[in-house]
């Protein structure tokens, strides 16, 4: 139960299980509610972002799941329900509920709201929670070394971070956790990064991101939105202020930029394109302020007021009635279709669909032997499947573009593309055993089978959604100036595969920030001894002995 990466899913299976069986008359019990806290609390022990991993990822763990390897030894296992193929555990749907409950109850944010508990309860209710904390509490020692400052001067070790998505979130919850001084700059107008801007908006509610960097802020971290940062001259700037230098022991600064820049189409463009031809990230970031607005909006079920706004917001962005063609067949290309589909479902339209690789089969996808590689579709990928038949697109795959022109009577984008085609696929598909053999095998070593070139094709569409992929983060012009500078970090590069996910980029800044920014700084793996260390700083500045060394020791 819970996203696997770093998580203690046995743990916190075993609590849940704890809970047994629930009287819905009655609600749960005192030592149920405390069974689920503990399952809680175990779930956001590694970070406490838990509602976009529950949310937005598209769970590809559940579709490779061990438990549907075929117990072939026991037979039918009473464990699986006498079954010998056993259920997926279910990991995104309770990860998301477990965040659902702790948000309605009170416990991200220490606190406790009671209107669900009936009052003759209430007493017993506080007394069961009163072992717990929220994760967003800064340590005691941390607390008291904040609150023993002397003239108001904060000799804390300063964080400066540079982007606000999942990496940005992650280090800056832990450093706030060992008493750092956290700087956040977002060079958008929302914190999130992706969260906000890239994920669309009906995965989940936006609100939970506002809530999680209000969290951020009491714990003491200063946030500055449209705040575009440059290296020059061996210093960061935010216009023409200088917000770090590149050589400060007591600075260091975390570049959490998420990925380079879009890929392009590989071909020469035509000069006319402008506004034919969009990035699929920058397509996403409209349609999520259209979304943001529309829920902010009076009457926001009023034909007439979402009309006004698709015409504020997405203006020429507004793929209805058009024909659209989406290319790529990646997670942003799965969001820009899920967008573009509903506007098409409403307006009319057609979406046709670009995929460079093969065809994922809606099949059991796992191999009945350890390592067991799945080949199987995730939830996503069967939603995105669905809308498109719902409003009739079309997916090619094996697709590759060669040419882009446009069109100079009606001003349309004309693709030239070839449709390859697997050697021997006719073959293959009509022996069942040779098919079954083919789709068992992981999609990259399908490629070994070879492939040929059909005709080349042509479509024209009214605009192309490019979602290709991004280069790498290490191209950036900020990340190039900053290279060899001593207190500098990237943290994570979310081109690499493992940083595609969020739960990977929570993951490897955690990493990233265990290993070199406490390591920069001289600390351990202790928050409280890095405490200890500051607090005996404060106390030879004021010429006093400090109490916050003593609690530091005590936490120690």
């Amino acid at each position: 139960i819970g996203c696997p990466r770093e998580k203690p899913i046995n743990s916190i299976n075993d609590e849940l299980q704890q809970i047994g069986t629930i009287d819905i008359t009655k609600g749960l019990t005192i030592r149920q509610v405390v069974a689920l806290r503990k399952a809680w609390q175990l779930q956001v022990q590694a970070t406490p972002f838990i509602a976009y991993t529950g949310a937005a990822c598209p769970a590809p763990c559940e579709s490779a799941c061990t438990e549907s390897i075929a117990d072939h030894s026991h037979g039918y296992n009473p464990r699986r329900g006498n079954k010998q193929y056993g259920e997926p555990v279910r990991i995104q749907r309770i990860e998301k509920l477990l965040h659902t409950i702790g948000v309605e109850l009170g416990w991200d944010r220490g606190q406790l709201n009671l209107y669900h508990v009936p009052p003759a309860l209430r007493a017993s209710y506080k007394a069961a929670m009163a072992p717990f904390d929220t994760p967003f509490r800064l340590p005691a020692a941390v607390q008291t070394a904040a609150e023993s400052r002397v003239g108001g001067i904060d000799v804390r070790r300063t964080v400066v971070i540079i982007g606000s998505g999942p990496a940005g979130m992650q280090i800056a919850f832990e450093a706030l956790r060992d008493g750092f001084h956290v700087r956040m700059y977002e060079r958008s107008n929302t914190a999130g990064g992706l969260l906000a801007d890239g994920i669309p908006w009906h995965k989940y509610d936006k609100s939970v991101i506002a809530r999680d960097f209000e969290s951020l802020r009491r714990m003491g971290m200063d946030l500055y939105l449209n705040s575009p940062v440059e290296c020059r001259e061996g210093q960061f700037w935010v216009g023409d202020e200088a917000i770090a230098s590149g050589d400060d022991a007591d600075t260091q600064v975390v570049l959490c930029v998420g990925t380079g820049q879009p890929h392009g189409l590989g071909l020469t463009l035509p000069e006319n394109h402008d506004g034919k031809i969009i990035q699929s990230i920058d397509y996403l970031k409209t349609a999520n302020e259209f979304a943001r607005k529309l829920a902010l909006a009076p009457n926001n079920s009023d034909p007439g007021v979402i009309a006004q706004l698709r015409k504020e917001v997405l203006g020429d962005l507004d793929m209805a009635g058009r024909e659209v063609l989406v290319i790529g067949g990646g997670d942003t290309g799965q969001d820009s279709v899920r967008w573009t589909s509903r506007l098409l479902a409403e307006q009319g339209g057609h979406l046709v669909k670009f995929v460079r690789g093969p065809e994922l089969e809606d099949t059991r996808g796992i191999a009945d032997s350890y390592p067991a590689m799945s080949n199987a579709t995730t939830k996503e990928n069967r939603l995105q499947g669905a809308e498109l038949r719902a409003i009739g697109a079309e997916t090619k795959y094996l697709v590759a573009p060669t040419a882009v022109d446009i069109d100079a009577s009606s001003g349309r984008v004309k693709v030239s593309y070839v449709q390859r085609q697997f050697k021997d696929y006719d073959a293959i598909y009509a022996d069942p055993e040779l098919r079954k053999m083919f789709r068992s095998l992981p999609r990259a070593a399908r490629q070994l089978v070879g492939l040929k070139v059909s005709k080349v094709h042509e479509v024209t569409v009214d605009r192309i959604l490019l979602a290709t992929g991004f280069e790498s983060a290490r191209n950036l012009p900020i990340v190039k100036a900053s290279e060899g500078m001593r207190n500098v970090t990237l943290a994570g590069d979310a081109s690499d595969a493992e940083s595609k996910i969020i739960v990977g980029a929570q993951s490897n800044a955690s990493r990233t920030y265990q290993e070199k920014i406490r390591k920069a700084f001289g600390l351990g793996n202790s928050s409280a001894a890095s405490v200890r260390r500051l607090a005996q700083q404060q106390a030879q500045g004021a010429g006093t002995a400090s109490p916050a060394v003593a609690a530091a020791d005590a936490a120690c």
